[in-house]
């Protein structure tokens, strides 16, 4: 057995200090306070006051390690991908190492929008590496980002040529090929009762619907959501539509609607910190912290990459890609969910002002709680999307 001692706990509803868990054969047996008797077979690990976490759950990641799930393995003498079914093969598991290495633990892989064959080729090499990968965190799905999205305005870095209309067909022959591994899927809600007849086969097939990369209007996405839509895609970016204008816009219709989970890039590129607090404010710390991250990720020597037509450029500061020859539109991130703890953490400690909501807290909560609240968006709650129970506590 394995027991770590002298660690503070971060549990979804409080803090232990001076705690101790008890692990045999992969299992935490028990955690919290207690008086240590430990076997002489046993291996005994001070924690050196340190925090003691679950291991976070990413469910929205497309790279890492120079690799990209779609595009498979990054040439740099080339500048471009290396997609054949050995670089493709590989794709999934390094990434998974990659963000083992930042506290992932579990973790979905993106598709993003691209030929057909070559995202069936992807959900393919997604599917023959499910499950625990050695040294790297455990692959639990797919993610179908890019293949039903509809507006060139709203495609971000996705690459519109490649954009499908909803198609509960196209969908049961994607998910054949991930062995039935899809877990989410972003569905443009603006297509109208093709979008809406998709999410209900989503919904009956256990699949969760996400509604992101978005022109809809307010009704079409109180009807999205209506017919099952539970996520919002990278909530503010993507782009997604918004008005101040009554009723609103996409952003307004799934902020009045708590039972949908807001997804969350919070490198402090993507999202004003400011506006994450009053995103935060309005959900009562209910998110999904995700990292979109891409191939750069554990592999500096990326600087600019090509997917599809769409060429990614790291930003001088080293801190964030954007789509070539633009200013405000990024090409997903270099985040690792470690760091997008910390930056919450850091945020809410601080007591930042939303832009609209003012101060979250009458007084600013110490690190260690703010620490708390972070976790669970990294942990409990996107545990809490996948329908996942074994995972995401202490």
């Amino acid at each position: 057995m394995l027991i770590i001692t002298n660690v503070t706990l971060i549990t979804p509803e409080r803090v232990v200090r001076g705690g101790a868990v008890e692990i045999k054969g992969g299992r935490i047996r028990r955690a919290g306070k207690f008086a240590v008797k430990a076997a002489p077979e046993d291996t005994v690990l001070d924690g050196g006051g340190c925090y003691l976490v679950p291991g976070f759950i990413d469910i929205h990641c497309h790279g890492g390690g120079g690799y990209d799930a779609t595009s498979g393995r990054y040439d740099a003498s080339a500048e471009r991908f290396c997609a054949d079914s050995g670089a493709l093969s590989e794709a999934p598991a390094a990434i998974s190492r990659a963000h083992a290495r930042h506290g992932t633990t579990t973790m979905l892989l993106g598709t993003i929008a691209a030929p057909l064959d070559d995202v069936h080729a992807s959900l393919r090499s997604i599917a023959a590496n499910l499950g625990a990968v050695p040294g790297g965190a455990r692959i639990e799905g797919a993610y179908c980002e890019g293949t039903f999205l509809k507006e060139q305005a709203f495609a971000g870095a996705q690459s519109e040529q490649y954009f499908k209309a909803p198609d509960t067909g196209l969908f049961d022959e994607l998910n054949a090929s991930a062995g039935g591994s899809i877990r989410i899927v972003t569905v443009a809600p603006e297509y109208g009762e093709p979008a809406v007849r998709l999410i209900r086969h989503l919904r009956d097939t256990g699949v969760t619907a996400a509604i992101g990369h978005s022109a809809a209007r307010y009704r079409e996405t109180m009807a999205a959501i209506d017919a099952g839509a539970r996520l919002a895609t990278h909530y503010s970016n993507g782009p997604i539509f918004t008005t101040f204008k009554p009723p609103g816009g996409a952003m307004e219709a799934i902020m009045e609607r708590p039972e949908v989970t807001l997804e969350l890039i919070c490198d402090g590129y993507h999202i004003n910190p400011r506006y994450v607090m009053d995103f935060l404010s309005a959900r009562k710390l209910e998110a999904a912290l995700i990292t979109d991250a891409m191939p750069p990720v554990e592999s500096p020597g990326i600087k600019s990459f090509v997917i599809g037509d769409k060429r990614g450029v790291l930003s001088e500061d080293g801190g964030v890609l954007r789509l070539a020859g633009t200013e405000f539109t990024l090409f997903g991130s270099i985040l690792t969910m470690e760091r997008a703890v910390a930056n919450v953490a850091k945020w809410l400690s601080e007591n930042h002002a939303g832009v609209y909501s003012g101060r979250m807290f009458r007084k600013a909560p110490d690190r260690t709680t703010a620490l708390m609240y972070a976790v669970r968006m990294a942990t409990v709650i996107p545990a809490r999307v996948l329908g996942l129970k074994d995972r995401g506590r202490i």
